[in-house]
């Protein structure tokens, strides 16, 4: 309800994460990680207003202290990854609902992480199986990070996470 406090809030937000990420990198990590839990509630529009130009800060900031990677995900966000692929992100992470075959169509250029149901690690292993070598098939030869279209749930069976894991390292091809 009051547009001052909340920029002043999300600006002081993106400042300190922009800052520790940096730190991250200073000290030591290979790859940097920007995760947006509610970047999914918000349509397009209000994506653009209420949050892009705080993650543009924290970027930036990022971006003056060091070239480490940086992957970015939105939980829920699918309909928002065509303004997640136009960022300075080496890496767009995307949940299961999104169709990932076209999303390679269309960003040749572009890394993405993930698109598993994280649900199906519940599923018998020749589903997770299944599923994780379509993933696989449609990425082909381009770079992909496998994961997850979002974490682990809670209960999820050690079993259904060595299976796609397995899977992917070729275990059970």
């Amino acid at each position: 309800n009051d547009s001052d406090a909340y920029a002043v809030l999300l600006n002081a937000v993106a400042e300190t994460t922009g800052k520790y990420l940096a730190l991250q990198a200073e000290w030591g990590a290979d790859v940097l990680v920007i995760m947006d839990s509610w970047a999914g509630h918000l349509n397009g529009d209000d994506y653009q207003k209420m949050a892009k130009p705080y993650t543009d800060k924290v970027v930036s900031i990022v971006r003056q202290q060091t070239d480490a990677p940086i992957i970015h995900y939105a939980n829920g966000a699918s309909h928002l990854v065509a303004d997640f692929i136009k960022s300075d992100f080496n890496v767009v992470g995307v949940d299961h609902r999104t169709d990932l075959a076209n999303l390679l169509d269309k960003n040749p250029g572009k890394i993405f992480q993930g698109n598993l149901d994280q649900a199906l690690l519940f599923a018998n292993p020749e589903i997770i199986r299944e599923r994780t070598q379509e993933i696989l098939k449609t990425v082909g030869n381009r770079p992909h990070i496998m994961n997850l279209g979002h974490g682990v749930l809670p209960d999820t069976p050690l079993d259904g996470v060595r299976t796609f894991v397995d899977t992917i390292h070729g275990n059970h091809l």
